[in-house]
């Protein structure tokens, strides 16, 4: 009877160790750093312990120069909110970012995140995207990586003055 009890002690202090675990890991946010010496074509990745990311444009290449950009995220995984700024930005004037190619397909969801923090679900109408900058002339996305391993995810904007 002991032995019964010890097993079924270690079996919840695992199971509510992992749930603990698993808890503290998902609310840890990895920052992104980006390698943009190639200018307009810059490439990133999340490093695996990360259950969500974030890659701020804000002071990059891309942000103050790029009219078109191509960010090779690499092994894409989890989640990576995405905070784009353009030339517009700065001078406080609206734009649109036109994704000529299906992203959402290569994505299991993608989202653009609203000043307040709601979410709208973005999908491709005629093969093409378009978000409009919000009230903080940024464009931000939750992309949610595809459960399948993906050698790379594409996302390439322009940037079109409103």
């Amino acid at each position: 009877m002991s032995s019964s009890f010890t097993q079924t002690t270690l079996f919840l202090v695992l199971f509510i160790g992992g749930i603990i675990c698993t808890a503290s890991s998902k609310s840890n946010t990895c920052v992104v750093k980006i390698n943009d010496r190639d200018e307009c074509f810059p490439f990133f990745s999340v490093p695996q312990n990360c259950k969500s990311a974030k890659l701020n444009l804000s002071q990059t290449y891309v942000a103050k120069s790029c009219t078109t950009a191509n960010l090779f995220w690499n092994y894409p995984q989890s989640n990576l909110t995405l905070i784009i700024e353009t030339l517009y930005t700065r001078k406080h004037q609206s734009y649109t970012l036109h994704f000529p190619y299906q992203l959402d397909q290569q994505l299991q969801s993608l989202y653009q995140v609203c000043p307040a923090g709601t979410l709208t679900k973005l999908k491709s109408r005629n093969d093409t995207i378009n978000v409009k900058s919000d009230a903080n002339y940024q464009v931000v996305l939750k992309l949610q990586a595809s459960k399948l391993q993906l050698y790379a995810v594409m996302i390439e904007y322009n940037v079109i003055k409103n």
